[in-house]
């Protein structure tokens, strides 16, 4: 992130800043915060990957996120993804399922079509169209970002 300096000690209440791609907004988020989770990626002759991420999202000290107005609460953060054969060799289309919630009151199920162009080896331009398949978490929305792999 532009314009901070690295920080040699972290306490358990420090804030980290993090891009909530289920949200599609920055979020601030105490280091003692815990993400936690196994992902999948396989890929197939034909050019179609899966992909996939079974998570678990545990808070603390987060009243401000919390759909219960609880400081500690769990979520569970399934996604799962299809990535296609680029067209014309430079453009990747996706479509991604993911799942953000507790499996009783709060249930935010997202459908995302997705586009990523590389732009280098190491950049690539990603824009998106969140749409909420169900009352939870966001309805509508578009994002686009650039990535950078070190």
């Amino acid at each position: 992130i532009a314009n901070t300096t690295s920080e040699a000690t972290i306490a358990s209440n420090d804030l980290v800043l993090i891009y909530d791609a289920s949200a599609v907004a920055n979020r601030a988020m105490t280091r003692g915060n815990l993400l936690a989770g196994i992902t999948l990626d396989r890929g197939f002759g034909s050019g179609l990957r899966l992909m996939g991420n079974v998570g678990l999202r545990h808070y603390w000290q987060s009243d401000d996120l919390s759909f219960q107005h609880e400081d500690t609460f769990s979520l569970a953060d399934l996604k799962g993804a299809i990535l296609f054969k680029p067209a014309g060799g430079k453009v990747y289309s996706t479509l991604e399922l993911t799942y953000l919630g507790e499996f009783s009151e709060y249930n935010a199920v997202t459908l995302i079509p997705e586009m990523v162009i590389p732009l280098t080896p190491n950049l690539e331009f990603k824009a998106a169209l969140p749409i909420g398949l169900t009352g939870d978490g966001d309805q509508l929305g578009g994002t686009t970002q650039f990535g950078y792999r070190f």
